[in-house]
């Protein structure tokens, strides 16, 4: 039995619709009510009654409904087993993030996985310790999420398209620019800024410094900054402007007012990791990403 037929259908039953399930799975609506047919055809029994406005189970596909989660369940199950026997005497996934945050999108990818392979164990780093490929290259760093990277691909390493970040710049809350929402780099003329520390991989502080050059303003730079975890504050305390990249506010400054930096570019965060991996692991988890992106749905292992 189709592994893939058995969660669309549970989609479609849950939905109430082809239409939006399709859409979920990034499909036409003519494919998968296709699909589907001719998975009902192989069962032998109707499992859906449908009409113009709505996707209905019938008595039988109640039945199968129950039933289909626990095969689906069993499922997951033996393939956590089989990928903890594939691990072999990788039992660790070595994951270094670039910037201030988790993305919203990436948090939910790894909530799945981590359901799908609880026993694999999960080590995160950052820019601060690493940089992207050479760490990658070496084995120190099993996977790389960043941005702003140059280098974006080697012989030795792949990359893909993760999600975007948005630039920001953070004022004070009694800044004269607090009340908007959106600025542009020539409108910070003469401003003092709180640039990204110094780390192990600089992309992130060397993008910002040819955002201020580019735009031809005068500014001055904060001195203060020598720690990733702690610079922020110092938008608090009046320091200057901060100005980086973020996928949600999540990590923004306190008591700060963010603005939309309009001509600071977007920052589109990649995953990167070596083309044949020597930990297992870092394959599994480069496939279950690209799987995760292309539906483009926000769930994995659910």
């Amino acid at each position: 039995m189709n592994y893939e037929r058995l969660r669309e259908f549970i989609l479609i039953a849950e939905s109430g619709s082809f239409a939006r399930t399709a859409a979920r799975l990034q499909v036409s609506a003519a494919v998968l009510s296709a699909r589907f047919s001719k998975f009902e055809n192989s069962l032998g029994v109707r499992l859906l009654a449908r009409n113009a406005h709505r996707v209905e189970l019938t008595a039988d596909g109640r039945c199968f409904f129950d039933e289909c989660r626990e095969l689906l369940e069993d499922y997951q199950r033996i393939a956590r087993r089989g990928a903890d026997t594939a691990f072999g005497a990788y039992r660790r996934l070595k994951l270094a993030v670039m910037g201030l945050e988790l993305p919203p999108a990436l948090r939910q990818f790894l909530r799945g996985f981590n359901r799908m392979y609880p026993g694999l164990h999960l080590e995160f780093t950052d820019d601060a310790a690493y940089g992207v490929m050479d760490s990658l290259e070496a084995g120190d760093v099993d996977v790389y999420f960043a941005f702003y990277v140059e280098s974006q691909q080697t012989a030795q390493i792949r990359g893909m398209d993760v999600c975007v970040m948005n630039q920001y710049v953070f004022v004070p809350k009694d800044h004269p620019l607090a009340g908007r929402t959106e600025v542009s780099v020539k409108e910070l003329e003469g401003e003092q800024f709180i640039l990204y520390p110094e780390t192990r991989e600089p992309a992130i502080r060397r993008r910002q410094e040819a955002i201020l050059e580019e735009s031809g303003i005068s500014y001055s730079l904060c001195g203060d900054v020598q720690d990733k975890t702690w610079f922020k504050y110092l938008v608090s305390v009046e320091k200057g402007l901060a100005m980086y990249p973020l996928a949600s506010l999540a990590a923004a400054p306190p008591d700060s007012v963010a603005l939309s930096l309009c001509d600071g570019g977007e920052a589109m965060m990649r995953f990167y990791c070596q083309k044949e991996p020597a930990n297992e692991a870092a394959a599994l988890f480069a496939d279950a990403l690209k799987a995760f992106l292309a539906a483009g749905e926000g769930r994995v292992g659910e």
